[in-house]
């Protein structure tokens, strides 16, 4: 296996790891150009044609459950003897690795990332799925730092049918030091069996610790059923009671949902430190004296220990060359700015009176990761060629380019209409948090519509009609709540129209015409008590149009 270098049409570049079941691999798409990682089962597996149906059949259910918060899979193949699985490649290593690395995160970013795992989780659950093998090995992160859980249709593929805790050869389900105590006994799975499995994993996010660690599986049952969870005295009290709730013994007393789990853990108990903002007003205030600054730029990351999964390697090298205490003072930064620089440290969002403090010290007009999406925005469509650029890029001032409207700090609106915008959306744009307006329509842009776009819970207007685009519609634009019109009309779309349309409340008109759409019109559009109008003609659409949105086709 080693020796070989390609599988079906993927070229294999390096081994990233090895597991019970297969090794993963770094390979390169050939016909699409793009790179993945790929999943090669171990022979053993190969010669168990049971093993291998119900495979391939939770590869395919994976490859249908799409969300900002899992990991895509992209493709499921077989070639000479040999079977994979291919998923996107996850460049920032997975929450395991970074807790070994740099211990406990901070509370800010815990939370940030437990939100992330929640959401990603409360998607699958809805969905009818349940991953049964949640721990920080599965939750990768992605060239943006988002965490997406990982190994969900690849774990339940060994497993049997969802309403046991065994597999078909009499194994438990799952890794001993995050099974809930129902899977112990051999009872029903069910979604509370992934709550205790987020209580884990909160845990040892918070502590830097494995909350039942044991050197047996015997060890670690006896923690699980007899011992209990013995929590760390320092864990702070609003974590307390959340992990104390996603570990209780008693169904009636654990969370019954992923949502409830995440209704909490944005309820306003879990906002930001006063000692966590300190860190940073003491970085971005000028006026302070020199004292009462810090005097390296360690000494800013050890407060704040912000992981920045997966360091571009040039980055690595400036923070490996930040001095030590006994280097000479020349040799030390001068300044904050020149840590500011270095370090980029706004690359999550900020609740406002974080961002207040650090409004001094960058050097644009928008947070961090926001400017850095629009710079890729306008690298990834050839800018320089638009007819309407003025301005773009000739200052940091965001809210002074072309097409960009910035409000309280935030970029609001992009109105990219008739262009002449090339290649392809970046997904960086779920970056712009707050964005409520988006107009990338009439241009010449191909490619697929991100998935990303799903994050954007403000959006409102999405347009982006008369382009080149292809593949699917994600169904993670069912996340845009606020969302009222939606034109993708006029382009090369594929597949079904997803159901998790039907979550959007708000909307009042869906233009789908003129594609290239598949299957049938989905019952729960009929949900949509708002919709005026849904266009759908000139597609390849079957069966009747239900009767509730009759009236509503253009």
């Amino acid at each position: 296996m080693t020796e070989r270098r390609n599988l079906g049409k993927y070229e294999i570049i390096k081994e990233l790891g090895r597991g019970g079941f297969g090794i993963v691999y770094e390979a390169k798409d050939k016909v699409l150009d793009r790179h993945v990682a790929l999943k090669a089962l171990h022979g053993q597996f190969a010669s168990d044609p049971l093993f291998l149906e119900r495979f391939e059949q939770e590869a395919k259910l994976a490859a249908q459950l799409e969300h900002p918060n899992l990991v895509p899979v992209y493709d499921f193949g077989q070639d000479k003897g040999h079977n994979y699985i291919v998923i996107g490649l996850m460049k920032g290593g997975s929450l395991k690795d970074h807790i070994e690395k740099y211990g406990a995160l901070d509370s800010y970013r815990a939370k940030a990332v437990f939100e992330q795992i929640l959401e990603g989780v409360s998607y699958i659950h809805q969905n009818n799925v349940i991953h049964r093998d949640l721990k920080p090995s599965n939750i990768l992160f992605d060239q943006h730092s988002t965490a997406r859980i990982s190994d969900l249709g690849f774990a339940k593929a060994v497993r049997s049918d969802v309403s046991s805790s065994m597999s078909s050869s009499g194994g438990m389900v799952g890794t001993a030091a995050y099974m809930a105590p129902e899977i112990w006994y051999g009872k029903k799975v069910t979604e509370q069996s992934d709550i205790y499995s987020l209580g884990c994993i909160a845990y040892e996010m918070i502590t830097g610790e494995m909350l039942f660690f044991g050197e047996t599986p015997a060890e670690t049952m006896t923690k699980h059923l007899i011992v209990g969870p013995q929590l760390d005295a320092s864990l702070p009290d609003n974590w307390r009671k959340l992990i104390e709730k996603c570990l209780a013994k008693d169904l009636s007393e654990r969370y019954q949902t992923a949502k409830a789990v995440l209704e909490d853990l944005n309820s306003g108990l879990f906002d930001a430190s006063h000692e966590q903002v300190r860190a940073i007003d003491t970085v971005s205030v000028t006026d302070v004296i020199s004292t009462e600054r810090y005097q390296i730029a360690k000494e800013v990351l050890a407060d704040l220990i912000f992981d920045l999964f997966n360091t571009p390697q040039e980055r690595v090298q400036s923070i490996d060359t930040v001095p030590m205490t006994d280097m000479p003072l020349a040799e030390r930064y001068q300044n904050t700015k020149e840590v500011w620089t270095d370090l980029k440290l706004d690359l999550i969002d900020m609740p406002q009176e974080r961002e207040q403090s650090i409004d001094t010290a960058p050097v644009t007009d928008v947070p961090c990761v926001e400017y850095e999406a629009l710079v890729e925005l306008f690298e990834s469509t050839n800018g320089a060629g638009w007819e309407n650029n003025t301005n773009w890029l000739q200052t940091k001032a965001a809210g002074d380019w072309y097409g960009v409207e910035v409000s309280n700090g935030h970029v609001k609106s992009l109105s990219l209409s008739l262009n002449q915008l090339t290649g392809t959306i970046p997904a960086s744009l779920g970056n712009l948090t707050y964005l409520t307006e988006l107009w990338l329509d009439t241009n010449q842009l191909t490619g697929t519509i991100p998935a990303s776009l799903g994050k954007l819970k403000y959006l409102m207007k999405l347009s982006l009609y008369t382009n080149q685009l292809t593949g699917i519609i994600p169904a993670s634009l069912g996340n845009l709540k606020e969302l009222t019109g939606l034109w993708l009309h006029d382009n090369q779309l594929t597949g079904n129209i997803p159901a998790s349309l039907g979550n959007l409340k708000n909307l009042t008109g869906l233009w789908l015409h003129d594609n290239q759409l598949t299957g049938t019109i989905p019952t729960s559009l009929g949900n949509l008590s708002n919709l005026k109008i849904l266009s759908i003609r000139n597609n390849h659409l079957t069966g009747k149009t239900p009767v509730i949105l009759s009236n509503l086709l253009d």
